[in-house]
């Protein structure tokens, strides 16, 4: 999973001009999803959220196939672009931050600091080189079965919910709340001190007291991570990375079957 969590790091790198977009011309929501994102399989683009103009709404993507930058229309039709290959990100930025007077918005706080940090990976401060092409495929991959499987989420608790991509912790994900006693988060996660791969996580928040972590059932070969920061069930993907197309969907189905139907009818003190 080396080259994935490389590519992991620097899309998410890559990402946050599109995060800074969202966070200066969509209105604020309390939650932060303002800031958020999709990835597309369609169209292998990142899309930031659709941004009013006095031309019509304009939306950023970032072209995982021609590896760029690009303003779309309403008709999904690109209408300006920014190369990112051999520049740095200031350099990026600004270039953005010029393409959006040639749309009639002003450039003012584009470039502002997030309110948030992301880690400084080892390669921040140098010249964007282009993702190897396979590495690209290897992460459109799971990022896709990552929608898919929130999809799946939402249909088997038959509740309508946005699939995004947060720019702070660059998971895929979605949080739900299936009744009045619990809420839900479920998604795709980077790689990290506590599972050392990127993961599958399901976890359940209650609203009401205190979740009973006992009577647990066997999610192998996912594991339920109960720690002072983190209580929840994962699957780590390079446990499967060698399974066949089919067991590796068993695997993940089972998963989330297990852990979902522990989390409906556990105890809450």
């Amino acid at each position: 999973m080396e080259f994935y969590n490389k590519t992991d790091q620097k899309i998410h790198w890559l990402c946050q001009p599109i995060a800074k977009a969202n966070r200066t011309f969509v209105r604020a929501k309390k939650d932060d999803s303002h800031t958020n994102l999709y990835f597309d399989p369609l169209s292998n683009r990142i899309l930031g959220r659709w941004i009013d103009t006095g031309k019509g709404k304009v939306i950023l993507g970032l072209n995982l196939t021609k590896q760029t930058y690009e303003w779309l229309n309403d008709k999904l039709i690109p209408i300006a672009a920014v190369a990112y290959a051999t520049k740095k990100m200031d350099e990026i930025e600004t270039e953005i931050a010029e393409s959006l007077m040639i749309l009639g918005i002003s450039p003012d706080g584009y470039k502002d600091p997030m309110h948030y940090k992301i880690p400084e990976y080892d390669f921040i401060n140098e010249a964007v080189e282009l993702i190897n092409a396979e590495n690209i495929s290897q992460w459109t991959h799971f990022r896709k079965l990552a929608n898919e499987t929130c999809q799946l989420v939402l249909g088997h608790l038959q509740i309508e919910k946005e699939i995004r991509i947060w720019p702070h912790h660059f998971d895929t994900g979605i949080y739900i709340e299936p009744n009045d006693d619990l809420g839900i988060g479920f998604g795709l996660a980077m790689e990290d001190d506590m599972v050392e791969a990127p993961y599958f996580y399901l976890t359940g928040y209650s609203k009401t007291g205190k979740i009973n972590y006992l009577n647990l059932p066997d999610i192998s070969p996912a594991r339920w991570e109960l720690n002072e920061n983190w209580e929840g069930a994962v699957l780590p993907i390079n446990t499967l990375e060698d399974t066949p197309y089919k067991s590796f969907q068993k695997t993940l189905i089972d998963y989330l079957n297990k852990s979902l139907e522990w989390y409906l009818q556990m105890r809450i003190e």
